[in-house]
C-alpha cells in the first residue's frame, strides 16, 4: 500500500507538466514554458521564428500575456510583422509531428485559431487575405501529381484574411493524397500584413486515412 500511495503523486506530477498538444500541433494555446521573445532560427516552446525577413527592421514574435483571446489560457503569440513588398518573409514554425496512415485513403487536416491584428487593411494586397497558413509534409516524399518543393517534401497552403482590432475564429482545411506516413508542420506565415497581430487557440484534427 505504501508504494502504491508514493507512486500516484509522482504520476500526476509527471502528467501535469507534460507538453500540451492539439492535434499534431504542439503547445497550441502557447501555455507551455515561459512568456518572452522568439528569436530567429531559434526554437522557444516549440515554435521557432524563421523566414528571410524575421530579423528585419520592426520585426519580432513573443510570447506574451498582454493580448489573448478570453477560455484560451493567459498566454498567447504575438507578431509585429512589416509589409516589405515580400511575401512569406516572415514565419513562425511549430514542430514536426510524425504518424503512421493506411497508404489508402487521403487525409483531410482542418486548422483552427483565434486571430486578431492591428492592420488596419488585412486584406490590400490579396482579398483572401495578407496572411497564410502552410502544412509542410516532410515525411511523404512520393505522391504522384502533386507539386513538391525543392527538396521533394509536399507544401499545402491556404490565405488567412485577419480582422482590425478584432478576434475571430478562422478554419482552414487542407488534403493530403493517401500515404503510409505523414510528417506535418504548421507554419504561420505573415507576407504582408503591416501592424501587430495576436493567434491563440489553435486546434487541429485529422480525418481520412489516419487519425490522432
Amino acid at each position: 500500500m505504501k508504494k502504491i500511495l508514493f507512486l500516484t503523486p509522482l504520476f500526476f506530477i509527471s502528467f501535469s507538466y507534460g507538453q500540451t498538444f492539439s492535434g499534431f500541433v504542439k503547445n497550441p494555446s502557447f501555455e507551455d514554458g515561459s512568456i518572452g521573445t522568439i528569436i530567429k532560427n531559434r526554437s522557444y516552446n516549440d515554435w521557432k521564428l524563421g523566414g528571410p525577413n524575421s530579423d528585419g527592421t520592426g520585426v519580432s514574435a513573443s510570447i506574451q500575456t498582454a493580448n489573448v483571446h478570453a477560455g484560451d489560457g493567459t498566454k498567447a503569440l504575438e507578431v509585429t510583422s512589416v509589409n516589405n513588398n515580400t511575401e512569406w518573409g516572415i514565419r513562425l514554425i511549430n514542430t514536426t509531428y510524425p504518424f503512421d496512415a493506411d497508404n489508402t485513403n487521403p487525409i483531410d487536416v482542418t486548422v483552427s485559431f483565434w486571430a486578431k491584428t492591428s492592420d488596419t487593411d488585412p486584406g490590400s494586397v490579396v482579398p483572401t487575405g495578407d496572411m497564410r497558413l502552410l502544412i509542410k509534409d516532410t515525411g511523404s516524399l512520393n505522391y504522384a501529381n502533386e507539386k513538391q518543393t525543392a527538396n521533394g517534401f509536399v507544401d499545402k497552403t491556404r490565405r488567412v484574411l485577419l480582422t482590425t482590432d478584432t478576434w475571430v475564429y478562422i478554419t482552414k482545411t487542407f488534403t493530403f493524397p493517401a500515404a503510409e506516413s505523414y510528417n506535418l508542420s504548421l507554419f504561420l506565415e505573415f507576407g504582408k500584413v503591416d501592424g501587430v497581430t495576436q493567434i491563440d487557440g489553435i486546434t487541429t484534427t485529422v480525418t481520412g486515412g489516419a487519425t490522432l
